[in-house]
Formats: C-alpha cells, sequence, structure tokens
C-alpha cells in the first residue's frame, strides 16, 4: 500500500528545497493580516505543477504520484502560500458537507475560501444547455425567492464544516436576458427580501456580482450597503473597466470589497481560452487591472478595519498565480 506523499514521516524522504513561493507567501500572509486577501479563481491547475521545481515560476513541487492525488491534495500546497482561493466548483453544483469538511482539514486556521451560490439561485431563466436538461430555456422559480428554502438547507447547511474559513459568498449572477430588469431598483426589489429572509446574514459575508453594466449604479450600490451586502466588482468581457467600476463604489465608504479580475473587457471567454491556454505563465500584462487591483490594497491596508478579498484568473493574463505574484512583489520593492 502506497503512503501518502503528505505522511510526516514520509515527507522526510524526499529532501525537498525550499518552496520556490516562500517569500511570496511570507507577503501574501503578512497582508492577510491586514485585511488584504490574495487567491485565485480556482487551484487545480497540472500547469502549474512541476515535482520537486525550484523554479518561481511554478506553485505546485510535491511528487504526487498519480492526477487524483493532485486534484485531491493540492490544495494543501496553495494554502501554504496563498490566503484564499475562489470556489467556482460550488457555483454548478451544492457543495456537500464531505467535501467541506476535507477542505476545512486540508487548510490552515487562516485560510478563507470565496464561493459562489450554486446559480439554481441566482440564474433568472435557465439558458438553452444541455446540462439543464428539461429546464432549459425556461423561468427559474428558485431564483431570489424568499419563500424557498433550499438555500439555507443545502447550500447553507452544505458549507456548515468551514466555519469561519467560508470568508464570502458570492452571488454571480449572469447577464440576464434584456428588459428582464429594467433598472436597478427592479433588480433590488428582488433582491432585498430574499436577503432579509435568510437567517444567517449577520454571521456570513454576502457578496453581489452584477454582469449587467447598466444595473451597477448608485443606487445598487446604496442598496447594497444598507443591507450590509458586499459588491463585487469585476473585470468581465461585457463589464466597464475595473478602476470606473471602483471609482464608482468607492465614495459609499464600503468596509469590505471584493474584486474578481476574470477577464479583459471586450475579449470572450473563448478568445481567451486561445491566447492563454495553457495557464503555465503571463502572456499578456494589463496593466490597467494591475493598477486598479493594486489601488485596491492600499485602500484596504489605509485604514485598519477594511478587508479585500482580491481573486485574479487566468483568462486575464494567461497565469493567475503569476499575475499576483509581480503585482504584490513589485509592490513590495517600492
Amino acid at each position: 500500500m502506497q503512503t501518502s506523499i503528505f505522511d510526516n514521516e514520509n515527507e522526510k524522504n524526499f529532501d525537498l528545497p525550499e518552496h520556490p513561493q516562500s517569500l511570496l507567501g511570507e507577503k501574501l500572509l503578512h497582508l492577510s493580516k491586514r485585511g488584504v486577501y490574495w487567491g485565485t479563481s480556482s487551484w487545480k491547475y497540472e500547469s502549474w505543477w512541476e515535482p520537486r521545481s525550484t523554479s518561481t515560476t511554478k506553485l505546485y513541487t510535491h511528487p504526487y504520484p498519480t492526477k487524483k492525488e493532485f486534484e485531491h491534495r493540492s490544495i494543501e500546497e496553495y494554502s501554504s502560500v496563498f490566503p484564499m482561493v475562489g470556489g467556482d466548483f460550488s457555483f454548478y453544483n451544492v457543495p456537500t458537507e464531505k467535501l467541506s469538511t476535507e477542505l476545512a482539514t486540508q487548510t490552515p486556521e487562516h485560510f478563507r475560501f470565496l464561493l459562489k451560490a450554486t446559480d439554481v439561485f441566482t440564474i433568472h431563466r435557465y439558458p438553452v444547455l444541455k446540462r439543464f436538461g428539461a429546464l432549459a430555456g425556461k423561468m427559474n422559480p428558485d431564483f431570489l425567492n424568499p419563500k424557498s428554502k433550499k438555500f439555507e438547507t443545502e447550500f447553507l447547511k452544505g458549507i456548515e464544516p468551514l466555519g469561519k474559513k467560508c470568508g464570502l459568498i458570492v452571488f454571480e449572477f449572469t447577464a440576464f436576458d434584456e428588459g428582464a430588469f429594467i433598472s436597478s431598483s427592479e433588480f433590488l426589489e428582488k433582491l432585498i427580501p430574499f436577503f432579509k429572509a435568510i437567517p444567517e446574514l449577520k454571521a456570513t459575508r454576502y457578496g453581489i456580482e452584477i454582469r449587467n453594466k447598466e444595473l451597477l449604479d448608485k443606487k445598487l450600490l446604496q442598496g447594497l450597503k444598507e443591507l450590509n451586502l458586499v459588491p463585487v466588482l469585476n473585470s468581465w468581457t461585457r463589464m466597464p473597466p475595473l478602476d470606473m467600476q471602483w471609482s464608482l463604489a468607492k465614495p459609499f465608504g464600503f468596509d469590505f470589497i471584493c474584486v474578481r479580475a476574470m477577464n479583459k473587457p471586450g475579449r470572450t471567454h473563448q478568445e481567451a481560452e486561445t491566447r492563454f491556454d495553457p495557464y503555465d505563465k503571463i502572456r499578456q500584462r494589463n496593466q490597467q487591472v494591475r493598477n486598479a487591483l493594486a489601488e485596491i490594497q492600499n485602500w484596504t491596508l489605509h485604514k485598519s478595519g477594511r478587508t479585500s478579498y482580491l481573486i485574479t484568473n487566468n483568462h486575464l493574463e494567461g497565469c493567475s498565480f503569476q499575475t499576483i505574484r509581480e503585482i504584490v512583489m513589485e509592490e513590495g520593492k517600492s
């Protein structure tokens, strides 16, 4: 029987060098203690892996014996460097208590997960996609439905083992059909009763991510502030540049901001995949997004009590963890 490579006694036999991202890890841990949490939108990328590597272009260096072992155990190595990670997996399926327990036991106490609420709660009309089966094209009765208890009894129950490691639950509203909501006021009329019906609202932070630029306005941001919800700014195909979104949100005095740097405005998901896959290196730097992320980091550090969750995606520049490394380590030199 093969012994786990994470067994303490077995680890001694590998004689691994110092982790190539150890300095980055120290810097990120220091920043997280001051309220700035950097992370990537996911962590299971084999292109980030080179066993026993000493190169700073790699994140994973353990000699994982199989792909299954890599997918199951790499969160441990990831969390030895980064203080946070995005959980896109929860967008497609409601997390189970078993999975949440595994993730909680594999990560250190200070680590945080940014989880997406499962799309069954955020889809207005089901897209015509194979995975939705007979529901494709139909209105979703569970969309922001304050009378439904599914979010409480299924999603919140499933992530319970994570405890405080669930730092933020993001409601990502994919782009609504034209005319679905004629204004942010109309959208708030759906949003407010749903969140007021959640009994854990005061104990958990929730973020709202909009993919319709016409809905991201001052009225929406004021509504989020009154509900104690977190705005999730995003660099994405059909959204305004990130610096413009930040200029709009900053005056409202939020103490918690989340940013997801997913893609360059105007660039589609498919175009990003074609340009950047495999995600093993930075292929095109986006200085405008980098500047906005650095500014939000500095805003957080400027006053105690503020928190920011800053997430980058491979589709932004080609390799999200290297994007973070360059921003954070260069900032440290200035």
